[in-house]
């Protein structure tokens, strides 16, 4: 492989705009951009989705070709962020949530599907992928106005009394969901952007492109490779350094996921508190910094960086996964930890 083929890269990572959600940091040096010089037209297209950028690279038989696989991707992207957000108020799990204690409601399959999805992450996760913190989330001023003083332990206590996921319950057959409290509610952050990139790349797939790489602010799925190329290469920035690259990973037919606490955060005395939530404790986790997944598929990869960013000794059980730790010391140093792919035997 030739020096400028290995060159190539996908830069993938997340930062924090204070009160804006997060930027997409993906870039492509100058001389891929020119379709000319390969066998396979290229294509790139940025737009705004689900509270970030999305980005999705392609190769295909000729521009209009690729152009129309991607236009149906970003149609796609509109439609789940309309069927799963908590931000609108129309979706279906906002009016789940706006439900929870007053019986059950109905639910599209897709979306009894995605429930039942997250209900077998959390008990493969030991309860800590869970999509019922909803209430934490707030309590933690991630939701409206910030906090100017930490929870109490007794807010902490009512808050996880709604948390868990023995609140949901999931009828598929009839079509229907149920969360049993009042309070409870549901909170799919942790894997619709990894379920919407999966469908991407099965809309691209379909389309008859063998090479794309789709990328929502650090979840992405690397498609096949690209033209004369033998893989997609992603770099993970420093969490606090984002300049500065501290891990790659070559990716064909290959999700990957990283949870940062520099992503999204609110500061409480001076002290910054990441998003990601413990559903055992109430409170965010603190002493990962960064966590970086790669699996089979971009649900996956955002379900499991989400889970192990509290614990990430639970990836060691999990099959057909790597990851790239980046956890604090008692001292704040930062100690980098890369395991190898789990294969399954």
């Amino acid at each position: 492989m030739t020096a400028e083929r290995r060159t190539r890269r996908a830069f993938l990572g997340r930062t924090a705009q204070t009160g804006l959600g997060l930027l997409l940091l993906h870039s492509l040096p100058a001389w891929a951009r020119g379709g000319s010089r390969y066998r396979m037209a290229y294509r790139e297209r940025s737009f705004y989705t689900m509270g970030s950028i999305a980005t999705v690279c392609a190769y295909g038989e000729s521009t209009a070709h690729v152009d129309d696989a991607i236009s149906k991707v970003i149609v796609e992207f509109g439609r789940l962020d309309a069927l799963l957000s908590v931000y609108n108020s129309a979706s279906e799990i906002s009016r789940l949530n706006s439900s929870a204690g007053q019986g059950p409601v109905r639910a599209s399959q897709e979306v009894c599907d995605i429930l039942e999805l997250s209900k077998g992450f959390n008990v493969q996760t030991s309860g800590l992928f869970d999509i019922t913190v909803e209430p934490l989330m707030r309590l933690w001023g991630f939701r409206g106005t910030p906090r100017q003083a930490l929870p109490t332990d007794g807010e902490i206590t009512n808050a996880l009394g709604a948390v868990g996921m023995s609140h949901l319950s999931v009828d598929s057959e009839n079509q229907k969901v149920l969360l049993d409290r009042h309070g409870s509610s549901v909170d799919l952050g942790g894997i619709a952007v990894g379920y919407t990139v999966d469908r991407a790349a099965g809309i691209l797939r379909s389309a008859g492109i063998e090479s794309a790489f789709i990328n929502h602010a650090g979840d992405a799925y690397a498609l096949g490779s690209p033209d004369e190329h033998d893989g997609w290469t992603v770099a993970v920035p420093h969490p606090l350094e984002p300049g500065n690259i501290v891990h790659t990973e070559e990716l064909v037919d290959r999700a990957i996921s990283t949870s940062a606490d520099n992503e999204r955060f609110v500061t409480i005395d001076d002290l910054q508190y990441g998003h990601v939530m413990d559903a055992h404790f109430g409170r965010p986790g603190t002493r990962v910094a960064s966590l970086t997944v790669v699996a089979p598929l971009a649900t996956q990869a955002d379900a499991y960086s989400t889970a192990a960013y509290c614990k990430p000794g639970i990836l060691a059980d999990i099959p057909e996964t790597s990851s790239f730790l980046m956890e604090r010391t008692n001292d704040g140093v930062l100690v980098q930890t890369c395991s190898s792919d789990r294969r399954r035997k």
